[in-house]
C-alpha cells in the first residue's frame, strides 16, 4: 500500500523549476561581478603618466639577488686589495703594499715598540 494523495507533483516539479531558476540567476550575477571587477582592474592598471617620477630604492639594507657571487666578489676584491700596490692617502704619503712584503718587513725589521710609560712614584 502506497498512499497517493500527500504528495503533489506539481508543488515538486514547481519547487525544482524554482532551484534552477534561483541557480541561474545566482550564475549570471557572479559572472556580472566578475566582469565589473575585471573592467576595474582594467582601469586601475592603466600605465603611469610619463611625467610621473620613478620611485626610489627602499631604504637599506636591501635583500641581495645573488648573495653567492656578491660574496665571491667581495673576496675577489679583498684578495686583489691584500696582493697589490696602492695609494690609501696619497696626500699624506699613505700606501698599501701586498700582505708577503708587509709579513718580510715585519719580520726582519721586528714590530714597533711604544716607549714604556715612566714609572709611577
Amino acid at each position: 500500500m502506497h498512499e497517493t494523495r500527500d504528495l503533489r507533483v506539481g508543488a515538486v516539479v514547481l519547487f525544482g523549476a524554482a532551484v534552477v531558476i534561483v541557480g541561474v540567476i545566482l550564475h549570471l550575477g557572479v559572472a556580472a561581478l566578475f566582469s565589473a571587477l575585471r573592467r576595474a582592474a582594467v582601469r586601475a592598471d592603466r600605465p603611469p603618466h610619463p611625467l610621473a617620477r620613478t620611485p626610489a630604492l627602499p631604504p637599506s639594507p636591501r635583500l641581495e639577488v645573488a648573495p653567492r657571487a656578491a660574496l665571491e666578489a667581495l673576496r675577489r676584491e679583498e684578495e686583489q686589495l691584500l696582493h697589490s700596490y696602492g695609494w690609501v692617502d696619497r696626500p699624506q704619503g699613505r700606501a698599501r703594499i701586498p700582505i708577503e712584503r708587509a709579513l718580510d718587513l715585519i719580520e726582519r725589521r721586528g714590530l714597533p715598540v711604544r716607549p714604556a710609560p715612566p714609572p709611577a712614584d
